[in-house]
This record gives structure tokens, sequence and C-alpha cells, in this order.
């Protein structure tokens, strides 16, 4: 084998491995800075227990879930403006100050898109969101993605339409070198689905980037697709988005209303699960008999905080270690219980069981609930569909409000429960009840949410691959929602 030329390898030009140490240490400390916000609302939570019992407690967990966010948001955006300021195009060492100070507050993002952004897609509010961390994004614009990078080098200017996991990138990693550059979005542009727009981007007025298009250090003029991306000869019309301000902060106020409706559903779907480990408990005597016991508001200050703990998903621990540190006495005792002593009669694989049914039984009861949520309220057959997100009249709002909550709740119920059951017949079954036409033995790998089922139509012996989506209702450029079905055969 011929010897390699060190001058055909790209330069690193900084020590990574100096920085490791750091890079892990403020990894973990992301954790815990995300689960801070959680104090407050816990002990909230806490003094309606005590003050109102353990049903209006549980009423007010989904509106303790909003402010969570409020405040989660609310410490990402100081914290950019106090490490970063404003940020300019340049080239910067990996390793370097900027460039530690910069990938900490994209990890905070990053950490905050699963727990609370991605409720926030398609709101106005995702707009406000991106607006204080620097970028200039119009309230009027169509925003369904949190993918935006180098806040303060991204435009997006009116009436523009980005859809669901595009990304607006102002960075990129060249060389071992963190490059910034600015991204302009021209009003009435169109940015499709997993498209990714690079730095030093311009995309004209009225441009169409349609899905999974990659574009950088190009002027955009006109319809481009591919990667990299090519024009393409179409007469296909773009018509901006008709959205005007007043129905963008009509949608401020009543957005956050159903934004609730996710997380009460993970909310009331702990209630089943508790009450069976407290059948289970006292039918096989989980809690040795020695006249001691957890009280019952103790029983119910946890029960309070599974619920809590059930609405954040894919980054539960550090909730649970801040609880932990709040509440240490009595979460402490019940612990004691729960864990200490019966392990010593039943053993720890005993009460690992315990806890795998009572997920289980939570997971099952949060699926069903939200099948029984999509049929009644949201995918009514006898009412009409969407057929636009532009909401310039009563009807126009209410029918894009109704398809936004469909799939926020199904987005949710994904992540919260039906991911872990991915590659299972398990999935498949309950995308059936929600409306799919899926044959037996097809396997759904770990694919994207699906959020419209009712337009999904799959053979037998079919096998959805790591990162697929399946896009039952598209937004068209001008904001008409096309729907039709996807076949697999």
């Amino acid at each position: 084998m011929d010897d390699i030329n060190p001058d055909q390898l790209p330069e690193l030009r900084a020590p990574l491995l100096r920085y490791t140490w750091l890079q892990h240490f403020l990894g973990a400390a992301v954790g815990w800075y995300i689960a801070f916000p959680l104090l407050g609302v816990w002990r909230f939570l806490m003094w309606m227990l005590a003050e109102h019992g353990l049903v209006p407690t549980l009423c007010v967990v989904p509106v303790a879930y909003l402010f969570y966010g409020i405040q989660l948001c609310l410490a990402i955006i100081i914290t950019k403006w106090v490490l970063l300021q404003r940020m300019s195009p340049g080239t910067y060492r990996l390793g370097s100050f900027f460039h530690i100070r910069w990938w900490f507050v994209d990890r905070l993002v990053s950490y905050a898109t699963p727990l609370f952004l991605d409720q926030l897609r398609g709101t106005p509010w995702i707009n406000v969101f991106f607006f204080c961390m620097g970028a200039n994004i119009s309230l009027n614009s169509y925003i369904n993605t949190a993918d935006i990078t180098g806040y303060d080098l991204v435009e997006v200017q009116e009436h523009c339409i980005v859809l669901r996991n595009a990304g607006l990138h102002a960075h990129s990693l060249d060389d071992g070198d963190l490059v910034l550059g600015p991204i302009n979005v021209g009003r009435g542009s169109y940015i499709g689905p997993k498209s990714l727009v690079l730095p030093d981007t311009m995309v004209n007025e009225g441009s169409i980037i349609r899905p999974m298009t990659v574009v950088r250090e190009v002027v955009i003029e006109g319809i481009v697709e591919g990667s990299p991306a090519r024009p393409v000869q179409s007469d296909e019309p773009n018509h901006e988005l008709e959205r005007g301000y007043f129905g963008s902060f009509m949608l401020m106020f009543i957005q956050p209303i159903f934004m609730m409706v996710a997380p009460a559903l993970s909310a009331l779907a702990t209630y089943p699960a508790v009450l069976l480990i407290s059948a289970l408990s006292k039918e096989i005597n989980f809690f040795p008999i020695d006249g001691r016991g957890p009280e019952i508001k103790d029983l119910d200050a946890s029960f309070i905080s599974v619920s809590m703990l059930s609405l954040w998903g894919p980054f539960p621990f550090h909730a649970v270690f801040v609880l932990i540190v709040e509440e240490l006495d009595v979460v402490v005792e019940v612990a004691d219980f729960f864990i200490s002593r019966a392990a010593n009669v039943y053993g720890i694989f005993g009460v690992i069981w315990m806890i795998v049914i009572a997920y289980f039984v939570y997971s099952l009861c949060l699926m069903l609930a939200t099948a029984i949520v999509k049929w009644v309220f949201l995918s009514t057959p006898f009412l009409p569909r969407a057929y636009t997100v532009n909401v310039s009249n009563p009807i126009e709002f209410f029918l894009f409000v109704r398809k936004w909550t469909q799939e926020k709740v199904m987005t949710w119920v994904w992540y919260r429960s039906v991911q872990v059951f991915l590659g299972s017949e398990v999935s498949s079954t309950w995308l059936r009840i929600c409306g799919a036409r899926i044959g037996f033995r097809t396997v759904l790998a770990k694919v994207e949410p699906v959020t419209e089922p009712e337009m999904l139509s799959v053979g037998r012996d079919c096998h959805f691959g790591d990162g697929c989506m399946a896009i039952g209702a598209m937004v068209l450029p001008g904001g008409d929602i096309y729907e039709d079905d996807i076949v697999m055969e």
C-alpha cells in the first residue's frame, strides 16, 4: 500500500482532544440546564396538591408544562445573548473559545426541540423564538421546523413557507473550521420538507426549493431540486402565502390552548398505570408490613411526579434528578419503600418488572386515548378537511388549527410511546386503529412520525427504513394543503 501523503489530508487546525473533557462536561451540564426551569413548576404543583388535592393538580399539569416551556425558551435566549451576543460571518477554529460557546447553545436548542420546540412548529411562536435568538424572521411566514442555526445570520422575509424537517443552517464544518455565513430567504419563497439550506445562500423572491434539496453558496432563482440543487424547467406557479398579521396574532392566542391537548393525554395516561401498580402492590404485599409506610400525600406527590415526567419523553432523567434534589425527603422515603425494601423481598428484577409493566400500561393508555381523540375531535369524517394555511377567514382558521393539533398530538405520542415499539407489530396495529391500511408482516423501522395515518396504505411484507417520512398532506407553494394517499405495495 502506498504511503499517504500528509498534504492530501485536510489540516486539522484545532487539537480537539484537548477540549474533549470540557465538551463532555458541558454536554452533561446541558441536561441539568434544561431541567432547571422545572423547579418552579414543581413547587407550584406541590402547593396545588396540598391545597386542592390530586385531581385538580393533575388537571393543571398541562398548563405547568406550558409554563416550563416558556421558562426554558427564555433561559436559552438569555444564554445565547450572554455567550454569543450577535454572531458575524467568519471562520472559527474548532475547539476555540467561540466554537465551544456556539456548540453549547446549539446543544441547548437541540435538547429543547423534542421537549418543547416541536410543539411550537407551525405556530407564530416559533418565529418569535428564533427572532429573539437573533434571526430576522417575519411573523406572517409559516415556519414548520425548529432546525435553524447561526441565528443572527438567518433572514426569512414575509409570506414564506418553510416545511417540516427543513434546515436553515448558517454554519458548516470545513477542514477543521467552523464556517458561518448568511442565509437570505426572499419574500414568498418556498422550502420543502427535509431540504437543507447552507451558508452563503440567497433565495430570491418567489423561488421554490423542492423537498430533499441541498443548496449552498448559490443564488436561487426559480425552481430547484436535487443534491446539489439543479434548476428545473417547470410551469409550476408560486403564489406567496396570503397570511396576514391579524391571522398570525389570532393563532398566537389560540394555538397555545390546543398545544396542551397532547400533554393532557400524556398526564392522564399515567393514572391507570399508577392504579395498576397500587393494586399489584396490595395484592402481592409489595410493601413489607412493618407498621410503617408512605403516607397518601407522599404517594400522590409521586404520582404527580410521574405525570410530569411522562411529558418529557426522550429526556426524563435530568428532570428526575432535579425532582429528587428538590423534594429529597419525600422522594427518598417513597423510593425506599418501592425499591430498597421491596427489592430485599422480591429482588431488584421484581422491582424492574413492576416499572416495565407500569410503562406498558401507560403507553397503551396513551396510544388508545390518542386514537379516540383523533377520531372524535380531529379527523371527524363528516367535517371538511383543512385545505390551506392562509387562515384568511374563520372556516380556514378552524380547519387549520384542527389539522395542526392532529399533527402535534400524533408527533407527541410517537416520540413518547410509539417509538419504543417501532419494528414490532404494536406500532403497525396502533396505526391501523388510527386509520392506516397496513398489511401483515410489514415492518416500520425508525421512521419519522406519521401524522396522517388515514392516508397510508401499505401492502404485506413491506419495510420502511430508518429516516423515512410518510407525508399524506403537504403544504404547497401559496399555502394550499394537498392531500393524497401514500400507497406502497
